[in-house]
C-alpha cells in the first residue's frame, strides 16, 4: 500500500457556520426520532428507564448506594435528577435527553472532524453517527455520557497541549469516570499514553503535564465519591462499584461470547436493510484502529506532525473506550464507543484510491438516504397515545400501550408496584425495595432477595410484574421471591410485548401479608 497522505487545509472551515449547520441537522433529525409531530414524546425504552427511575428516587430524598443499588458511578442519575428538578417529572424531559446527548456528540464529532478532514467530508462522520450509530442505540445510559466526556477531552486537547487544555482534559476524564468508572479510568490512561508518546518526541515537560492531568481528575472523583462513601459507607461503595461488577454479572450478555450475537435474523430480502448498521459498526470497531495505526506509522515527520499527533490521540482514546466494553461487547455497547472509529474511517476513505473512492460515495449515499428515511419511518409507524401522570406519551408497541393503559385505570400515583420500572416512572408509582428488578442470575443475590421480601412485607405491592415460566439458571437465587409472589398474589393479566411478543404477567395482591410497620417510603 502506498504511503498514507493526509491532506489538511491551513485555514479550518468557519467554525461557527460549520457548528450551526451540524447542530441544525442533528436537532431536526433527533426531534423527529424522539417526538411525535408536533410535540408528543415517544415512550422511552431500554435500560435508560432504570436511570430515570433512580433519578426520581434521588429527587424524593434517597441517597444512591445507601438506599438503593447501583453498579456504576452516580453521574447519570444525578444529571437526570437535575433535569427532573428543573422541569418536572415529565415524559418530554426524558426524551429531551436524547436530543441533548445527540446534538452534543454531533458538535464534538464535528469539532474533531474539522481538525482532521476538509470540505464536505467534515460532515460525514456526524451523518454516519446519526444514521447508523445513535439510531441503533437510542438508549441514553451511562455509556453514552462517558463517551461524550472522553471525546470532549479529545476535542480540547487536539489543537495543542497547553497547560489549561491538559487541566480541562483531566477534568473531563474525571466527569467520564463519574458516569462510568471503567470508561473514565481507561480514557485517562489513553491521555497518559498520549503524553508518553509526546515525551518521546521531546515536545513536552512530561511530569508536569501528568500532574496537570491527574489533579482535576483526582479532585473531582474523590469529592463526589467521598460524599457517597460518607453517606453509604466505604464498604458498600467499594462493593457496588468494584466488587459487584466483577462477581455479579454472570451470563452470556456480560461476557466476550456475546459478540455478534445481536445480529438480526434474515427472513427476506427486506431484512437486509436492518443489517446495514450492524455491518458498519461490527466492521469498524475495533478493527479500524489497527488499520489507522498501521497507516500512521508510514507518515514521515515534517509538516503533518501536528496532525499525526491528533490522529494518534484519537486512536488511543478509541482503543481504550473499546477496551472498556470488551468484557461484554454487545452491539449496543459497541455503538456507544464507536464515534472515534467513525471519524477514523472517514479519514481513511478520503485517501487516494479507487476502492476508497467507491467506499466514500457508498457511505455518503446510504447515510443521507438513512437520514431521510429514519425520521419518516418513525413518524409513520404504528402509534397510540396515553395521557399519563407524566404527561401525554406516544407508544409504538401495542402490548406496552395496552399494559400501561390497563394499569392506569387500576392504580393511583403513590400506589406500590414492583419489578417494572417503566410503570413506576410513567404512572407515578412507588418501589419500596432497594432494587429495580429481580433477575434469575447472580445479579440478584441471596441477600438481595431477603431485602426485597422484607421490603414487600413492610410495604405490600398492589401489583408485581413477573413473567411466566422463568427459566432457572445455575446462579438463580430468586426462587424464594417467586414462591412468595405465587403464594400471596394471583395472576390478573398477561400482556405480550415487543417484536418477540414476550409475555409479561401482572400479579395482584390476593392475600393479606403480615404487614410490618415501616413508615413512609420517602
Amino acid at each position: 500500500m502506498s504511503t498514507l497522505k493526509v491532506e489538511f487545509e491551513k485555514d479550518l472551515p468557519n467554525a461557527t457556520r460549520t457548528n450551526l449547520l451540524a447542530f441544525g441537522i442533528a436537532l431536526l433529525f433527533l426531534y423527529l426520532r424522539t417526538f411525535r409531530v408536533p410535540i408528543v414524546p415517544f415512550a422511552v425504552n431500554g435500560d435508560e428507564i432504570l436511570f430515570f427511575s433512580r433519578a426520581l428516587r434521588i429527587l424524593h430524598g434517597q441517597v444512591i448506594y445507601r438506599d438503593f443499588f447501583e453498579l456504576v458511578t452516580p453521574g447519570t442519575e444525578l444529571l437526570y435528577a437535575l433535569g427532573f428538578r428543573l422541569f418536572g417529572v415529565r415524559g418530554w424531559v426524558m426524551e429531551a435527553w436524547h436530543i441533548v446527548l445527540g446534538t452534543s456528540l454531533c458538535l464534538v464529532i464535528t469539532s474533531i472532524a474539522r481538525r482532521i478532514l476538509r470540505g464536505a467530508a467534515v460532515f460525514l462522520p456526524m451523518l454516519l453517527f446519526l444514521a447508523f450509530d445513535l439510531s441503533s442505540a437510542m438508549d441514553v445510559t451511562h455509556h453514552w455520557w462517558g463517551t461524550l466526556a472522553a471525546l470532549s477531552a479529545v476535542a480540547v486537547l487536539m489543537p495543542g497541549q497547553e497547560s489549561w487544555r491538559i487541566v480541562v482534559a483531566g477534568g473531563l476524564c474525571g466527569i467520564a469516570t463519574l458516569f462510568t468508572q471503567v470508561q473514565g479510568a481507561l480514557a485517562l490512561l489513553a491521555f497518559i499514553a498520549f503524553l508518553v508518546f509526546l515525551r518521546g518526541n521531546g515536545t513536552v515537560r512530561f511530569w508536569k503535564q501528568i500532574g496537570l492531568l491527574l489533579l482535576p481528575f483526582i479532585c473531582l472523583c474523590t469529592s463526589v465519591l467521598g460524599y457517597y462513601a460518607y453517606e453509604a459507607g466505604t464498604r458498600r461503595l467499594v462493593y457496588d462499584l468494584l466488587i459487584f461488577p466483577l462477581t455479579g454479572l454472570s451470563g452470556t450478555v456480560n461476557s466476550p461470547r456475546t459478540y455478534l450475537h445481536q445480529l438480526p435474523r434474515l427472513h427476506g430480502a427486506g431484512d437486509l436493510v436492518r443489517w446495514i448498521p450492524f455491518l458498519v459498526i461490527y466492521s469498524l470497531v475495533p478493527y479500524v484502529y489497527f488499520l489507522s495505526l498501521r497507516d500512521l506509522s508510514k507518515i514521515k515527520d515534517g509538516p503533518t506532525q501536528d496532525q499525526r499527533k491528533q490522529l494518534v490521540l484519537l486512536n488511543l482514546v478509541g482503543l481504550d473506550l473499546c477496551l472498556a466494553v470488551s468484557s461484554g461487547p454487545t452491539f449496543f455497547r459497541l455503538c456507544t464507543v464507536a464515534p472515534p472509529a467513525l471519524l477514523l474511517c472517514v479519514v481513511m476513505i478520503y485517501q487516494p484510491g479507487e476502492v476508497r473512492k467507491l467506499a466514500r460515495y457508498t457511505l455518503w449515499c446510504v447515510s443521507v438516504a438513512s437520514m431521510i428515511w429514519l425520521p419518516i419511518h418513525r413518524q409513520m409507524q404504528w402509534h397510540r397515545p396515553l395521557l399519563l401522570p407524566t404527561g401525554k406519551i406516544t407508544f409504538t408497541d401495542k402490548g406496552q400501550w395496552q399494559e400501561m393503559g390497563w394499569l392506569l385505570q387500576r392504580t393511583s400515583p403513590g400506589d406500590i408496584v414492583f419489578n417494572q420500572s417503566a410503570m413506576t416512572l410513567y404512572l407515578g408509582l412507588e418501589n419500596p425495595t432497594h432494587a429495580e428488578f429481580v433477575n434469575n442470575d447472580d445479579f440478584t443475590s441471596v441477600q438481595d432477595v431477603k431485602l426485597i421480601l422484607d421490603a414487600l412485607q413492610k410495604h405490600p405491592a398492589k401489583y408485581v410484574v413477573l413473567g411466566p415460566d422463568i427459566p432457572t439458571t445455575p446462579h438463580d437465587h430468586a426462587g424464594p421471591f417467586r414462591d412468595y409472589i405465587h403464594a400471596h398474589y394471583c395472576l390478573e393479566q398477561t400482556f405480550f410485548l415487543g417484536p418477540a411478543q414476550s409475555p409479561e404477567g401482572l400479579w395482584r395482591l390476593s392475600k393479606e401479608t403480615p404487614h410490618i410497620q415501616g413508615g413512609n417510603l420517602y
